[in-house]
């Protein structure tokens, strides 16, 4: 799962084609040659992480988003979210993927990716909180 959430937190969209068989990759910024090797290199590997999460995953707790989260992304998140109800917090959850997905494509150097996700999603996340 963690070869999964590295791509996802550097913008990546991934998904198994209707067919069962493909790999369906996504970018904004299209793909680096060090992603589209390591995509090449572990495709198997990824179809069975994505195989493996439920079709319509519920995110309820920070752990269940596929991010690279730090463990203080975790608290944080825990924490603003911790007297919010369930269906609140899947769709905040939810959005906090997207804002990260989407801020991490835009970014140009690949080392920033996760980080301007990261701060993107955090952000956005804070302004929730009013």
């Amino acid at each position: 799962m963690e070869l999964l959430k590295g791509l996802i937190g550097q913008g990546l969209e991934l998904a198994i084609h209707e067919d069962g068989v493909h790999l369906l990759v996504g970018s904004i910024q299209g793909l680096t040659h060090q992603q589209r090797e390591t995509i090449q290199n572990n495709r198997e590997r990824l179809l069975e992480e994505l195989r493996s999460q439920p079709p319509d995953k519920q995110y309820h707790r920070a752990v269940d988003l596929p991010l690279p989260l730090l463990p203080e992304d975790a608290r944080f998140i825990n924490g603003t979210l911790a007297y919010r109800p369930t269906t609140s917090t899947h769709r905040l959850l939810s959005q906090y993927l997207q804002v990260w997905i989407q801020a991490a494509a835009t970014e140009a150097q690949e080392q920033k990716k996760e980080n301007a996700g990261r701060r993107a999603a955090s952000a956005w996340l804070r302004k929730q909180q009013h």
